[in-house]
Parts: C-alpha cells; sequence; structure tokens
C-alpha cells in the first residue's frame, strides 16, 4: 500500500515548508530509537517523509505522482529524488568507509538531536566563546515620555558575575587545570547509535576546556550568581507604544570570560487624554462656537510644547483640519518632527435665549 507522507507527518497538503518541518522535529523526538518509549519503525518512516515533503522539487513530484509515488520512483519516472529510503541509508551515508563514525552537521536533524539530548541550552557558543541567555522585560512610559525621552531605572534579578572570582568559578589562589574529560576542546564525542557520533558540550567543564582545582566558595564554581541588578535605560525620542530597545550584554551574565546575553525592553505607553499618536504626527481635537466657526476667531491649542494661537478663518465647517507643522512627535534616530493634526468641532447651542432665536431666524430667512 503506498505511503502518504503527509498522513504520516500529520499535517494538510497545504502546509507550510515550516510546518513540515515542525511536524517532523515533535515525531522525530516521539519516535527516536535511543529514547524511551521510542519506535524505528515509526522514525524511519518519519525521516522519509520528511525528506521528500520538505524539498519543492520532491514535494511537487510527489504531488504530481500521488499514490503511485513509489512505483515512479522505482522505475525511474523522476530523477533529482536521492532521499534517504530509510534511517539505515541515512545513517549509512555518515560512517566511513571502514564502518567507523565520525562528526558531521545534521542540518535540520542536528536541531532536533540537539534538543533531543541537551544541546538546547540557554547558552549557545560562538567560535570559542560561551554566549549566555537574552532576558525579556517592559517598560511603562507617559505619552510624553515616549514622545520626548527619559531616562528609567529597572531593577532585574539575573545571572551576574561573581565578584569573588572574576566569574572563574575558581577559589581565588588555586589552580585552573586542563580539563581531562575533554581534553581541553570543551567537546566531546557522544555515540547517539547507528554508528554515528555526536559532538556536545562537555559535562565536566561546561564547555570551557578547563576545570578549577577548588571551586569558588561564593559561587560553587558557577562563574556567576543570581543577584537583583538595577539598570540605567535610556528610551531615545520617539519610542512608540510595543517597540523595543536592545540592551548589548545587559542580559544573562557569562562566567569564565564568556559573552553576556542581551537586555530587551519592550516600552508600554498610557494613552493621553488631549492627545492621540499616528505615526509621528499628533491628532488632537478643538470644539468652537458657531459664532466663532462662522465669523472667524483665533482660538489657543495644546500643543505637546504648550499653547500655541490658531487663526481660524471664517466660515469654517465643522471636521475642518488644521495642520500645526512641527509639532507632533520627533523622528527616532533622527532629526525633525512630525505635525500636530487638529480637528475642529463646532459646538451648536443647545439652549438658545429668545434673542439668539430671532438671530437665527432672520438668518435662516435670508439663507
Amino acid at each position: 500500500m503506498a505511503k502518504d507522507y503527509y498522513d504520516i507527518l500529520g499535517i494538510n497538503k497545504n502546509a507550510s515548508s515550516e510546518e513540515i518541518k515542525r511536524a517532523f522535529r515533535k515525531l522525530a523526538h516521539q519516535y527516536h530509537p535511543d529514547k524511551g518509549g521510542g519506535n524505528e519503525a515509526k522514525f524511519k518512516e518519519v525521516n522519509e517523509a520528511y525528506q521528500v515533503l520538505k524539498d519543492p522539487q520532491k514535494r511537487q513530484q510527489y504531488d504530481q505522482y500521488g499514490q503511485t509515488f513509489e512505483q515512479a520512483r522505482a522505475q525511474g519516472g523522476f530523477s533529482g529524488f536521492e532521499g534517504f529510503r530509510d534511517f539505515s541509508d541515512f545513517a549509512e551515508a555518515f560512517r566511513g568507509n571502514n564502518g567507523a563514525s565520525y562528526e558531521f552537521n545534521f542540518g535540520d536533524l542536528g536541531d532536533v538531536f540537539g534538543d533531543l539530548f541537551g544541546f538546547g541550552s540557554t547558552r549557545t557558543r560562538t567560535g570559542t566563546r560561551t554566549r549566555s541567555a537574552d532576558i525579556q522585560t517592559s517598560i511603562n512610559l507617559t505619552f510624553k515620555e515616549a514622545v520626548f525621552g527619559t531616562e528609567k531605572n529597572i531593577t532585574l534579578t539575573k545571572d551576574a558575575v561573581c565578584e569573588k572570582c572574576q566569574g572563574s568559578g575558581a577559589e581565588p589562589g588555586s589552580k585552573i587545570n586542563t580539563c581531562k574529560t575533554c581534553q581541553g576542546q570543551g567537546r566531546v564525542v557522544k555515540n547517539i547509535g547507528f554508528g554515528i557520533g555526536m559532538p556536545s558540550t562537555c559535562p565536566e567543564c561546561a564547555g570551557q576546556g578547563q576545570r578549577a582545582e577548588k571551586h569558588c566558595s561564593k559561587c560553587h564554581g558557577n562563574g556567576v550568581i543570581r543577584q537583583s541588578s538595577e539598570i540605567k535605560v535610556k528610551m531615545p525620542a520617539g519610542i512608540d507604544n510595543n517597540q523595543s530597545i536592545r540592551l548589548t550584554g545587559q542580559g544573562q551574565a557569562a562566567a569564565q570570560s564568556g559573552q553576556a546575553g542581551d537586555l530587551y525592553v519592550t516600552v508600554k505607553v498610557t494613552s493621553d487624554k488631549d492627545f492621540e499618536r499616528d505615526g509621528f504626527n499628533i491628532m488632537s481635537k478643538a470644539e468652537i462656537s458657531f459664532s466663532q466657526a462662522a465669523l472667524g476667531d483665533k482660538i489657543n491649542i495644546n500643543t505637546l510644547d504648550g499653547q500655541v494661537r490658531l487663526k481660524i478663518p471664517a466660515g469654517t465647517q465643522s471636521g475642518k483640519v488644521f495642520v500645526l507643522r512641527g509639532r507632533g512627535v520627533p523622528y527616532l534616530h533622527s532629526r525633525g518632527r512630525g505635525d500636530q493634526l487638529v480637528k475642529v468641532i463646532v459646538k451648536t447651542p443647545t439652549r438658545l435665549s429668545r434673542k439668539q432665536k430671532r438671530m437665527l431666524e432672520e438668518l435662516k430667512k435670508e439663507e
């Protein structure tokens, strides 16, 4: 019976490449033979389906031949299919001529095995340095603080470099020796089955290649300690709601000359009763009387910089928008500002004196 690769991965035929990859990763974790409760046959089947559907050309050919795909492949009905028939072929492709295993890059499968065997930690290696995790937090700003910029102090509980050992993890005065487990390489090769060797971080030295003869009594050899830290954050003028800034090196600290992570601060801006933001422009409203609209006048308008006088021409209609140039939000990381757009609302009187009514009636007759 022909195999339905979409059904094997549990996806529909319109699935995106990212959905295909996500489905494969999930099932590969579930069925991997070296994992408790794994299923080698299922793992082979999942891998075979993924090898076809992840490649646009192979997927198109599979969609074209449908249920006769296996026959077409066996009979040479199309070219360009060099995918692995099953996991034994996959393993064999990474063995040497004498059957010995060696290190290699997994590509898509690397993510799967990395997570499965614990390589997907919050720390990643950059060259020979270990990079610690990033941190995300948020900060509240008033409307005007976001418009004109401000400085804020935020307090976070995060990893910080141990002051006693300066991040080395060693008790001051004790020796630091080359790790015997990895011989100073920071990595060891773990056999994951089928004759395949997977490089991983050395468990003894955490990838540093060195071990302290005596661990620091304050951080217990970690090189970092958990503590409350106060950080000054400078918010640039013009930043908007839900935008973020990155503070390089202000994330989780790294031990033993590693690279600290970054801190991402997301802005939450409170609304303002007088102003509304539209990009770098400011929207506001102003009420005028019927006589002001008909005869014209000069009125006070609130702006971000204080009050200004706005001339209302005679015959102004309700809903008319006036533009105050350069009274808007400063352009982020640039010179200049947006505008303030003032929408005029003509207020209709609800209570009229007899004299006012007579005047309006006379005006109505003349219209």
